[in-house]
């Protein structure tokens, strides 16, 4: 009690004390999460055709019903809009994580656990591409192990360095080597060997190289993170909420308060409506 007081005291919250969120911030990332999911649904349904070919059945009784639907989606992925769309959410993502990391309790362990379940979901879709004979759903460079990445390198930085002037001169640092590195065309690796692609595996953190799905050039974003953190020091420095009304703007909230669980869990959710979705179309796979 006596400690708890004394605290009190010197401005400091107890250490059991709850922290306050920040409405606007859960409200964007979670909004940018919400894009994302979209983003892969358009994704599932562009594929859906070829995945239910692969897995036989009376896929072609349904296909006129889901064949336009699909091709839109697929044309989709290819208009320029789309592109600069894709994009700028995984930079707002970026960014307002970056603004994040000056709430975080502790920058080690948050980003550890973050590169922890990026590569143990790299690692699942590995062994069930395997066991399927197909390297098309292999993951190595995609956002969350991008986002893991640019965790451990911002802890790694604020381990040695703290205040905004050395997440500014980093950023611009990163900035610099993302635009000194840039190959418009990278080599594409596609192989069932980790050992091969673990060879290789600084030419995709420097963009010489990709492999597999939803690759993602890193040194950009890590960049964009040291910006956001950056940020977040001169905007919340007082670790107050601009617009807390945003609180009840759900489900964004929600999203971005749980937007690691979300991700984990909102393929599996996509691929469950989907399946529902052809069955009740007379759809039998056997």
């Amino acid at each position: 009690m006596r400690n708890k007081t004394y605290l009190a005291y010197r401005g400091q919250p107890p250490r059991n004390s709850k922290r306050e969120r920040i409405p606007e911030l859960d409200f964007i990332r979670g909004f940018a999460i919400f894009m994302m999911i979209l983003d892969h649904l358009r994704y599932d349904m562009a594929n859906l055709p070829s995945t239910l070919r692969s897995i036989g059945g009376n896929w072609m009784e349904i296909y006129p019903k889901i064949s336009d639907l699909s091709g839109w989606c697929d044309d989709l992925y290819y208009t320029e809009w789309y592109t600069i769309a894709h994009y700028s959410f995984v930079i707002l993502f970026f960014l307002v994580s970056g603004i994040c990391v000056n709430f975080s309790r502790n920058h080690w362990q948050r980003s550890l656990f973050l590169a922890a379940v990026a590569y143990a979901i790299t690692a699942f879709l590995f062994a069930f591409s395997r066991y399927l004979g197909m390297n098309t759903l292999n993951i190595y460079m995609g956002v969350l192990n991008v986002f893991a990445l640019a965790h451990v390198v911002y802890s790694l930085k604020y381990t040695f360095l703290k205040g905004y002037i050395s997440d500014f001169w980093f950023a611009g640092v990163f900035l610099v080597i993302a635009i000194a590195f840039y190959n418009p065309n990278p080599v594409n690796i596609s192989s069932y060997d980790p050992l091969y692609v673990l060879d290789h595996y600084f030419d995709l953190v420097f963009g010489q190289a990709k492999a597999g799905l939803d690759y993602f050039y890193p040194i950009p974003f890590i960049a964009v993170l040291f910006f956001g953190a950056d940020l977040g020091k001169l905007i919340y420095k007082k670790k107050k909420s601009y617009l807390p009304f945003l609180k009840y703007a759900e489900p964004f909230p929600f999203l971005g308060r749980r937007s690691l669980e979300v991700y984990i869990i909102h393929q599996p959710v996509l691929i469950l409506v989907l399946t529902i979705m052809v069955l009740s179309m007379g759809y039998n796979p056997l």
